[in-house]
């Protein structure tokens, strides 16, 4: 049933999007990097330790071209959620909208900046805890916060339909808990696989 609404709402989204835009274009976004969290426990870190590596194995990505030099879209993160709260009863969900900028560098590659903006949402114990045996594991609470990103990279045309976006992307996030405040600075390498469908408008 999970499965049938997500995809519900993936095609209700790129619909709307294809009667606005000259051109929409979903993909899947795969990103691997690191941050400083102040607030965060990370499982992959020892407990004490504020930050760590982060990764999104799977995001669903969705930009509207309104020409050849602007998008606007999102980014949803799906398979961090899930993989959290199945595995360590935790919430680490950060949706953005997104504003694209191209700028052609030949017939087959584009150079792209990206700006995001969105929230940053959590559900767990905070960086004092650790899943080792003996770690501390401190209370699980509820954290949110606005967050900016900045993508710079390229976007190579593989043909009409096709292409593979690539980059680093520098994140800043403030989460807000009664329990605790604090920063998250961070950055991913993001490579996206990307499809060109052109709408009827």
């Amino acid at each position: 049933m999970k499965k049938i609404l997500l995809l519900l709402i993936i095609a209700l989204s790129t619909n709307m999007f294809a009667s606005e835009f000259s051109s929409i274009i979903p993909g899947i976004s795969f990103a691997a990097g690191g941050r400083y969290d102040e607030v965060r426990m990370c499982v992959a870190s020892p407990a004490g330790f504020k930050g760590g590596p982060a990764f999104e194995f799977a995001a669903f990505v969705l930009e509207g071209r309104i020409n050849q030099y602007i998008g606007l879209g999102f980014y949803i993160p799906i398979a961090r959620p899930v993989l959290f709260a199945a595995a360590f009863k935790m919430l680490q969900f950060i949706p953005e909208a997104v504003i694209s900028f191209h700028i052609p560098v030949n017939e087959k590659t584009d150079f792209a900046t990206d700006i995001g903006l969105g929230a940053s949402l959590h559900y767990g114990p905070d960086y004092r805890s650790g899943n080792n045996p003996g770690d501390f594991h401190g209370d699980s609470f509820f954290a949110a916060g606005p967050r900016a990103s900045i993508f710079a990279g390229f976007i190579y045309y593989l043909n009409d339909t096709i292409s593979f976006k690539a980059g680093v992307r520098p994140y800043f996030e403030y989460l807000i808990a009664e329990q605790i405040n604090g920063k998250v600075i961070g950055a991913e390498l993001d490579i996206q696989l990307r499809f060109i469908l052109k709408s009827n408008k």
